[in-house]
């Protein structure tokens, strides 16, 4: 049984003394929700479409491209994917930084003019071997982006929305870089198939066209941010939203401490990341199965579709049903593991061949897992509460760049071929539900949200608020629950700089 939701309020030990975070009434925190957050979202949710389109831009043209550049082959095309996340792994921390120096609306516009700039060069020429090195340095500089799009979710969904919408605005912006996928699967339509009447100079001018759009879409979203797009609204959404968080380094090093922590990392490393890395080099494990790339283009598009739309139904249900995440990625990693197995009967012949069990093996079971995304990271959040959400994010991301990266650079080594693909995918899920299972999540920001209501009911039982833990003196700890009565003789941090409130600490007694 998972632990119930806490009831508690949350503090760190710090300078030889326990502070407490927030009041232990609510009425002495004002908390209101702002429209504006549904304009931060779909700008966010715009970019991150086109970021993950321009990320996967050669996969989907995989044979057009080859056809136009000799030089670019299966293991051309798996690199400049590669590429991305590798430089992603090494920029994620800098960009972490950057957000909590500078502020998301700063760190935002450089991004925006850094995808820009990448997107252009791909722009300048035509000549083979000059548009393969501008080719590399975009997919360089487009990591760094991508680091903004997958570490600062958390932060945006905590920052502007409130409790029964944080998991919904995470799985909202999942589900937009999946249709960034989709939109690079739609490529085709532009760039044409090669054949006899279709020259090379013609291939070219299609791929240049295409390159076209997508910087004219990120030079349109850069001016929308410059336009509006500030970094938190007047008012904490939430409670929790309210809280001091601590340092960067001090989120760092609580994170890297806690085995629970590790546990859900090594779990999310496992089963996202080659599912991931899988989906934008589909075609070469359809291909054996008789699919083209016109084809698989509308394989990848209808998973891609329904993965979105599952992403979000788990975000709706997590924002509706608190304190079951685990029981939740159990079931998703068991039903995407069983998806995968049916595919890897298809793929080795076991089972007669059709193209609508393609289709559905494929589609199924990258919907559960993309799925399973936004769970995962509201687990992440409550478990490494009082980090800041670019830590937790940048993590997250980190492990799945990191998966993704060691997946794809197995298509280097052309001598093992490619028949391991399903069978790496079956384990990825089947894998991890066991230590998922091992998990315990003690909910405690979400009790913080839920203070003055009755406690959740947890697996059929009600909610008990685990033991006070005391903090050791002059050692700061991620989250020590704190018994209410005790919190009222504590200090309020005097400083709620994220939003310029300050509350009496006589407003605790």
């Amino acid at each position: 049984m998972e632990a119930g939701i806490s009831r508690e309020l949350p503090s760190y030990a710090g300078n030889g003394e326990q502070t407490a975070l927030l009041p232990a009434s609510p009425a002495a925190c004002q908390v209101a929700t702002s429209r504006t957050r549904f304009w931060i979202l779909a700008l966010f949710c715009a970019f991150s479409c086109l970021s993950c389109w321009q990320w996967n831009s050669w996969g989907p043209i995989s044979e057009s491209v080859g056809a136009a550049y000799p030089d670019w082959g299966s293991s051309r095309v798996a690199l400049m994917a590669n590429i991305g996340t590798g430089i992603f792994v090494v920029s994620v921390w800098p960009v972490c930084w950057a957000v909590e120096r500078l502020g998301l609306r700063v760190s935002m516009l450089i991004t925006c003019f850094l995808s820009t700039f990448a997107l252009a060069l791909r722009c300048f020429t035509q000549d083979p071997q000059l548009f393969t090195l501008l080719c590399t340095i975009s997919s360089c500089i487009l990591g760094v982006a991508m680091s903004m799009v997958l570490a600062v979710p958390p932060l945006i969904a905590v920052d502007w929305f409130p409790k029964h919408e944080r998991t919904t605005a995470q799985a909202v912006i999942f589900s937009m870089e999946q249709l960034g996928l989709l939109v690079s699967y739609l490529e085709p339509l532009i760039v044409r198939l090669p054949g006899p009447a279709v020259s090379v100079a013609v291939l070219r001018d299609d791929i240049s066209q295409l390159m076209y759009i997508g910087t004219g879409c990120s030079v349109v979203l850069s001016v929308a941010c410059i336009l509006y797009f500030p970094s938190r609204p007047a008012m904490p959404p939430s409670r929790a939203a309210a809280v001091q968080r601590m340092t960067l380094m001090q989120g760092v090093k609580t994170f890297v401490r806690s085995r629970q922590l590790w546990l859900l990392i090594v779990c999310y490393f496992a089963c996202t990341g080659p599912a991931f890395g899988w989906l934008t080099v589909l075609n070469y494990s359809l291909l054996p199965l008789h699919f083209h790339q016109d084809e698989s283009m509308w394989v990848a598009g209808a998973a891609i579709v329904i993965s979105a739309a599952a992403s979000l139904a788990a975000g709706h249900y997590t924002d509706k049903n608190s304190g079951h995440l685990r029981r939740t990625l159990v079931v998703l990693m068991l039903l995407s593991a069983a998806s995968f197995y049916w595919f890897l009967l298809l793929f080795e012949g076991t089972i007669p061949f059709s193209k609508w069990q393609v289709y559905a093996s494929v589609i199924s079971s990258i919907s559960l897992n993309f799925a399973s995304i936004p769970v995962f990271y509201e687990m992440a959040q409550e478990l490494a509460w009082l980090c800041p959400e670019v830590v937790v994010g940048g993590m997250l991301a980190f492990a799945d760049n990191i998966s993704a990266t060691i997946f794809l650079l197995m298509y280097q080594l052309p001598s093992i071929g490619l028949d391991w693909v399903p069978y790496v995918l079956v384990a990825s899920c089947a894998l991890v539900v066991l230590p998922i299972s091992c998990i315990n999540v003690s909910y405690v920001r979400t009790g913080l949200d839920l203070e003055g209501r009755d406690p959740v009911a947890i697996d059929g039982a009600a909610a008990a608020a685990p033991p006070a833990a005391a903090a050791r003196p002059g050692r700061r700890t991620s989250c020590v629950s704190v018994d209410i009565a005790s919190t009222a003789a504590t200090a309020l941090r005097g400083k709620m700089s994220s939003y310029g409130s300050v509350v009496d600490p006589a407003q605790l007694c």
